[in-house]
C-alpha cells in the first residue's frame, strides 16, 4: 500500500513539474523519492502531507528555476537591406538592372520564404505585362484617329508599364525590408 501511495504522489509531482527545466525536475523527483523510500504506509502518507501538494512544489520550483536569457532580437543582414533597397528603388537608379540585382540578392538570401520571393519577383512583372497587353490591344483594335488622345501610342504603353512596375516595386521593397527583421 505504501508503494502505491508513493508511486501516485511521484506521478502527480512529475505531471505538475512538466514545464520545469529537466535538471530541476529530476532533482526534485529524486529528492522526494529518496525521502519516501523505505517508509511504511502511514509514515509515507504523513510525509506526503508534510511535503504538500505537488502543484505547490511545482510552483515553487518554477519561481526558483533559472531562466534562460532572452534571445537577441533578430537583425537584418546587410545583404538583406541591400536587396530590399534595390528592389524598391534600384530600377529607378539603374533602370531594370537595379531591380534585377535586388531580386537576385533577395533570392540568394535565406531570410525570406520562397512564397514571398516569388510574389516579389512575379507581381510587378505580371501586372506590368497585363497593363502593356491591355494598352496594346486597345491601340490595335481601335479605329485610327490622328486627334483622339484616348488611344494609347507606343510611348503611352511604355510609360504605363514603367509606372506600374515602379509603383509596385516600392511597396514590395518596403515589404522585404519590414519582414527581414522578423524572419530568421
Amino acid at each position: 500500500m505504501a508503494e502505491a501511495i508513493v508511486t501516485d504522489y511521484l506521478l502527480e509531482l512529475s505531471e505538475a513539474l512538466v514545464d520545469v527545466p529537466r535538471e530541476v525536475r529530476s532533482e526534485i523527483i529524486a529528492g522526494v523519492r529518496e525521502e519516501l523510500e523505505g517508509l511504511d504506509g502511514d509514515a509515507a502518507a504523513a510525509r506526503i502531507r508534510e511535503l504538500g501538494d505537488p502543484a505547490f512544489i511545482a510552483a515553487s520550483a518554477r519561481e526558483d528555476a533559472p531562466t534562460a536569457p532572452p534571445a537577441p532580437a533578430p537583425r537584418a543582414r546587410p545583404l538583406d537591406i541591400a536587396a530590399g533597397i534595390l528592389v524598391m528603388v534600384g530600377g529607378i537608379a539603374i533602370p531594370v538592372v537595379g531591380w534585377i540585382a535586388g531580386i537576385a540578392y533577395m533570392w540568394f538570401s535565406p531570410t525570406w520564404p520562397v512564397r514571398q520571393k516569388v510574389l516579389v519577383t512575379v507581381l510587378p512583372t505580371v501586372l506590368a505585362a497585363v497593363v502593356a497587353l491591355v494598352a496594346t490591344l486597345i491601340s490595335w483594335f481601335t479605329v485610327p484617329s490622328p486627334v483622339n488622345p484616348l488611344i494609347p501610342a507606343v510611348y503611352d504603353i511604355t510609360h504605363a508599364v514603367v509606372i506600374v512596375w515602379f509603383v509596385l516595386a516600392v511597396p514590395t521593397g518596403i515589404w522585404l525590408l519590414a519582414t527581414a527583421r522578423v524572419r530568421r
